[in-house]
């Protein structure tokens, strides 16, 4: 949820600055937006956590990102950032909705962690080796040392969810990273077999 509110206040912060009439609308229209995904995500946060436990099944990697995609739309554009997903994406054993949160907040994290006046690169990749999916996203932000990069896996609410929803699914969560150089998030799945 830091992602929206976080575009929504910088939006508004630049009305206040009184930026050029012209860019007015469009910022107001960038607060709009992120305030109504923020209100969504808190929405759907009850029915995630009244879930007993994971609805696994096969799940299309294709389509959970589509989602994800969306659910990121307003903060890549307001750091005029690049999601880009390498295609073909596997099928794997999963619960659809929590797979959609912990990859949301884990893109939402890569964006919050960007270089200044970098925009930010964020790369999606998949595949499939003995039973077992690897899916990575890379960015090409901050880094941080490994040491610290191992820590992330146990810190903030947004990654601790992120590791929450990937392990009710049988998955793991590592990280790695170089400062200056980004960071990247290894999700590993159970893979399922192509039909």
């Amino acid at each position: 949820m830091k992602g929206p509110l976080a575009t929504a206040s910088t939006a508004i912060d630049e009305l206040v600055r009184g930026c050029c009439p012209e860019d007015s609308l469009a910022h107001l229209e960038l607060a709009r937006r992120s305030l109504a995904k923020a209100r969504d995500l808190i929405t759907a946060l009850p029915d995630l956590l009244r879930q007993p436990g994971p609805n696994l099944r096969r799940v299309a990697l294709e389509g959970i990102l589509e989602f994800v995609r969306s659910d990121v739309e307003v903060d890549l554009e307001a750091c005029h950032g690049t999601m880009r997903v390498v295609r073909p994406l596997p099928q794997v054993l999963g619960d659809p909705t929590r797979l959609r949160i912990a990859l949301r907040n884990l893109i939402q994290n890569a964006l919050r962690h960007r270089r200044p006046n970098t925009r930010p690169d964020i790369t999606i990749r998949a595949w499939v080796h003995a039973h077992r999916c690897a899916i990575t996203i890379s960015d090409n932000g901050l880094g941080l040392p490994n040491r610290q990069a191992r820590a992330m896996q146990h810190a903030g609410a947004g990654l601790t969810i992120a590791r929450r929803s990937i392990e009710s699914s049988g998955g793991t969560l590592a990280f790695q990273a170089r400062r200056g150089f980004g960071t990247t998030a290894a999700v590993t799945l159970h893979a399922c077999a192509s039909r």
